[in-house]
């Protein structure tokens, strides 16, 4: 299938008050996306974080972020009154106002989101609402859907509800140190928990019955205007985790609970140190089984939220770099070899046993396949059929055999302008050097049809329209490749620059808070940005 979709993490959609989530804003996006002629909505992880807001470190790789769940949906189901909604995203507007440029300053005033001013509240919310939902008589289906829920996610569903149960118990304790019958899992200690925590467990279950009822809603609104929804797994699971001390037989975990061996990269030219990225890495070579049956379950799970997946951290199914966690020093790693082809192929035939079959026209996995790369992993790549990504801002390097230039990208490939990591386009081409525009400059002439790469190209010789410019061109260029897919984020669709930024690999604070406004529009309106996204849909053949 030759289309295009456009990447918006969910926590980016627009939003009256924190973070966007399930609300009008994810329906009105849809209609946006079928006005402009896509066919895919790429999303970030939708799991809750363990620490901070990345969604890459989740705190359980089954659970989705309460964060996400729309308040005015419950006033609809009569579980919230208008005026108590209003009155609390009054108080959190206020605490948002007086909190105002914590944590990062965004470099062009683009909105921010403010997740310390806005998580009481939707705590606050979540929990007023389950108090109506648990004494309401009249609503029969509602609870019986509930239970059935409960029943149906029960394997991952309980020890979730009462892990969140014990930090609500224990504020600001890893369960590591929470007292040691219930860091061990002693099952007197987890019992009389479940006895003593009743009421938290039951709300934790109602808030993942509401994300993926909501959730679900969006889907089918989604699939009802024939667009696939492209989700990701994060390869890696925090250590403050539900996952690492409900399954330690999972990780490579020491007796006491502490990680043996971390995740991380190696020294190289982008950093000479390496980087320690602390998560707890999976027991393969040990105990293969559990960590299989582990992984099976997961992405069973998270294929119920997504039409498609992209795998995050490819290249650690081939080789992951083991870092002893006592030193937390990358220059003591090493690569430790992965699962492999056999892994995929066992996943494939499960999958495929139970019914679980791709979309019609797109694959079920995507590779992440970004970074350094050996023979070994391409062949992994190969071996697998699924398709990569390649990243037009890797691409202008001088070099002429760069894989990510446009004429060396294969069909069988997701093809962007940047990721999640990346700066946007006009960012990025505000730092690129003379020659390197220069090389743009003459791929743009070279793979643009001459009426859309004229204008680009006059515009490209005043200095001050250059980097729009030339960003723009890049977007073009994506659509016109000979890749499978394309997905270009939507700020650079608005022609954005670093304030709307999403993240910034290896730097832990002001990340996964930029949030569309209307005034990033520039002054057009939406159909007016549909109209034109979709005649380059239809001019690259993308349209379907």
């Amino acid at each position: 299938m030759r289309a295009s979709g456009i990447l918006l993490p969910i926590f980016s959609l627009p939003s009256s008050a924190g973070p966007g989530g399930f609300t009008r804003s994810a329906y009105q996006f849809i209609d946006f996306l079928q006005a402009a002629g896509q066919k895919i909505w790429q999303v970030l992880p939708l799991n809750p974080p363990a620490k901070g807001s990345s969604p890459y470190t989740p705190s359980s790789c089954f659970a989705g972020n309460p964060a996400f769940i729309d308040p005015e949906a419950l006033v609809a189901e009569g579980l919230l009154t208008d005026a108590f909604l209003s009155e609390w995203l009054a108080e959190e507007k206020k605490a948002a106002d007086q909190e105002s440029g914590t944590g990062s300053a965004p470099a062009s005033g683009s909105r921010r989101i403010n997740y310390a001013a806005h998580a009481p509240i939707q705590d606050a919310l979540l929990r007023e609402a389950f108090r109506v939902f648990r004494e309401r008589s009249d609503r029969a289906a509602d609870q019986a859907a509930f239970e059935s829920f409960c029943q149906e996610q029960a394997d991952w569903l309980e020890d979730t509800a009462l892990f969140y149960a014990l930090e609500r118990e224990y504020p600001g304790k890893s369960w590591l140190d929470w007292p040691a019958p219930l860091a061990h899992r002693e099952e007197t200690a987890l019992s009389e928990a479940r006895a003593r925590l009743t009421d938290e467990i039951d709300f934790v279950k109602w808030v993942q019955f509401e994300f993926f009822r909501q959730w679900g809603a969006v889907r089918e609104y989604a699939r009802a205007r024939g667009l696939l929804i492209l989700g990701d797994l994060p390869i890696y699971t925090a250590l403050e985790s539900c996952d690492c001390w409900a399954h330690p037989e999972v990780f490579q975990l020491g007796p006491d609970g502490r990680p043996v061996n971390v995740s991380g990269c190696p020294p190289d030219g982008f950093a000479p140190r390496g980087q320690f990225w602390g998560n707890p890495l999976y027991a393969w070579a040990d105990r293969p089984e559990p960590v299989f049956q582990w992984w099976l379950a997961r992405i069973r799970s998270t294929l119920t939220l997504f039409d498609a997946v992209r795998i995050d951290h490819f290249r650690g199914f081939e080789a992951f770099f083991s870092i002893p966690a006592a030193t937390g020093d990358p220059a003591q790693g090493k690569w430790v070899p992965g699962p492999g082809l056999p892994f995929f192929q066992r996943l494939e035939q499960a999958l495929t046993e139970e019914g679980l079959t791709a979309p019609t026209g797109f694959p079920r996995f995507v590779a992440e396949d970004l970074g350094y790369l050996t023979p070994e992993v391409y062949a992994l790549l190969n071996a697998t059929g699924f398709p990569g990504m390649k990243v037009l801002q890797f691409a202008f390097d001088g070099t002429p055999d760069n894989p990510y230039l446009p004429g060396r990208i294969g069909p069988n490939s997701l093809v962007y302008t940047g990721t999640h990591d990346n700066d946007t386009s006009l960012g990025w081409m505000k730092t690129l050097p003379d020659w390197a525009r220069a090389q743009l400059r003459q791929v743009l002439a070279e793979n643009l049809p001459e009426d859309l790469a004229g204008p680009i190209l006059a515009r490209a010789n005043d200095p001050a329209q250059a980097p729009a410019a030339l960003a723009e061109g890049l977007v073009l260029l994506a659509e016109f490749t000979a890749a499978d897919t394309c997905l270009i984020p939507l700020q650079d669709w608005l022609g954005l620059d670093s304030g709307a930024r999403i993240n910034v690999p290896s730097v832990p604070y002001g990340n996964w808070a930029w949030q569309v406004s209307p005034a990033d529009l520039g002054g057009r309106t939406l159909e007016e940005l549909a109209g034109w996204i979709r005649e380059i849909t239809r001019r690259s053949g993308r349209l379907g």
